[in-house]
């Protein structure tokens, strides 16, 4: 779901990083946002869920009451529901979109649609793994009991043609590489360096 509205124009571009459980997503995000951490027009959303803390991934958490009052109040641009969790994305992207930042977020394949006809500039890349690979890291982590993990797995998201990513990164192999490659997605949606802004180089 996202805040209604008419096609948001801006200066910036939404991108949405998706892709299944296991897949890595947070750690590609970790080592992009490291490495874009000096440069000013580009913004990591900080997601709300309803989720206790977890190491993996920095997020606001609340209670399911909570996310419902800031949700009603207009408070989240986007907002979507999975595993029996409920995501928030904050309202506050669109100003940054406004001055012209890119905004990178890590989403749901079942709102890229409407994301698409809401904001006129948004890009998806996804990210994608072996299944044993995705078993593994899934395991890695411990959140969920075996149970859950398998459907997360089995879990299948129907995609439209209005869902198609613009670019994919297969992330079976080292972080290394799937880092790489998610830095250099991002950079081929950046505009023109702010003045004074200093990139920090990436680590091979």
């Amino acid at each position: 779901m996202i805040a209604s509205g008419a096609t948001n124009t801006t200066a910036g571009v939404l991108v949405l990083v998706v892709g299944p459980s296991g897949v890595g997503k947070d750690t590609l995000l970790r080592g992009a946002q490291a490495y874009f951490a000096d440069d000013d027009r580009v913004s990591f959303a900080v997601r709300t869920i309803t989720r206790p803390y977890d190491p993996n991934e920095r997020h606001r958490v609340v209670t399911i009451t909570e996310f419902e009052r800031v949700r009603v109040d207009g408070g989240f641009a986007l907002w979507w529901q999975a595993h029996g969790l409920h995501y928030g994305v904050p309202i506050s992207i669109d100003a940054d979109l406004a001055a012209g930042r890119m905004i990178v977020c890590n989403a749901s394949r079942t709102i890229i649609a409407d994301v698409r006809r809401r904001y006129s500039a948004t890009a998806v890349i996804e990210i994608t793994a072996a299944r044993d690979e995705r078993l593994a890291r899934l395991n890695a982590r411990a959140r969920e009991e075996t149970s859950e993990i398998e459907r997360r797995l089995d879990r299948h998201v129907a995609m439209s043609d209005a869902d198609g990513a613009d670019i994919v990164i297969e992330n079976s192999g080292a972080p290394d590489i799937g880092i790489r490659a998610l830095i250099e997605a991002l950079g081929s949606h950046l505009g023109p360096r702010a003045h004074g802004v200093q990139q920090t180089p990436a680590t091979s």
